[in-house]
C-alpha cells in the first residue's frame, strides 16, 4: 500500500513538473489575455520576449507600477527628430470569427508636455484593414481601454501596439531642447481579451 501511494504522488510530481515546463513563459497566461509576455518579465526578470521593438535605445523594461500591480512597465521614450519615438508591438494569430476586442491596461507619461499611443489594428494579407488608437497623457497611474469589434478571417493577424512620440510633434519647436533622459511613457501589463 505504501509503494502505491509512493508511486501515485511521484507520478503526480512529475507530471506537474513537466505540465510547468512545457509552458512557454510567453504563452498567454489562461486569464483570457491574448497578449503572450503582458507583464515585460521571465520568472523575477524583465524581459521583452514577444514584443517587436523599433529601438532598443528607446524602450526598455523598467520596475515602475502602479500599486498593486506586476512590477515591470515598459518605458517608451520620445525620440528627438520627426521620427517616432519607443514602439513596442505584440502579434496575435489563430483568431477568427467575430468578436468583441478589448484592449486595457495602465500608463502613465513621465514628462507632462508629451503622451503614449495605444493601438489595436486588424492587419490582413499585410495590409491594415482595422485601425483604432487611444492617446494616454496622465503623470500619475491611468487605466486606458480600448474597444473594437472586429470580423477577424483565419490568416488576419492583431497589432497590439504601444508607442511614444517624435519630440518634434510632441514639444513642437523646443524639441531639441527638451530632456529625453528623463521622460517616457510607461506601460504596466496590457491586456486584449475577446467576448461575443
Amino acid at each position: 500500500m505504501k509503494h502505491k501511494f509512493l508511486f501515485s504522488f511521484l507520478l503526480c510530481t512529475i507530471i506537474s513538473m513537466l505540465a510547468s515546463c512545457s509552458r512557454s513563459p510567453t504563452s498567454p497566461n489562461g486569464s483570457g489575455n491574448l497578449i503572450q509576455n503582458s507583464s515585460f518579465r521571465s520568472g523575477s526578470a524583465p524581459w521583452l520576449a514577444g514584443w517587436d521593438i523599433n529601438d532598443s535605445a528607446w524602450v526598455k523594461v523598467v520596475s515602475n507600477s502602479p500599486s498593486g500591480s506586476n512590477s515591470w512597465s515598459i518605458n517608451l521614450t520620445p525620440q528627438s527628430g520627426p521620427s517616432a519615438g519607443g514602439v513596442a508591438t505584440t502579434f496575435i494569430t489563430g483568431q477568427s470569427g467575430h468578436f468583441i476586442y478589448t484592449l486595457s491596461g495602465w500608463a502613465r507619461s513621465l514628462a507632462g508636455w508629451y503622451w503614449g499611443n495605444v493601438s489595436l489594428s486588424q492587419l490582413r494579407n499585410g495590409n491594415t484593414i482595422s485601425y483604432k488608437s487611444s492617446d494616454v497623457a496622465d503623470s500619475a497611474w491611468t487605466a486606458f481601454t480600448l474597444t473594437d469589434t472586429l470580423d477577424i478571417l483565419p490568416g488576419d493577424t492583431l497589432a497590439v501596439a504601444l508607442s511614444a512620440p517624435s519630440l518634434s510633434f510632441a514639444a513642437g519647436p523646443n524639441a531639441s531642447s527638451a530632456d529625453t533622459a528623463s521622460g517616457g511613457v510607461l506601460f504596466n501589463h496590457p491586456e486584449l481579451e475577446k467576448r461575443q
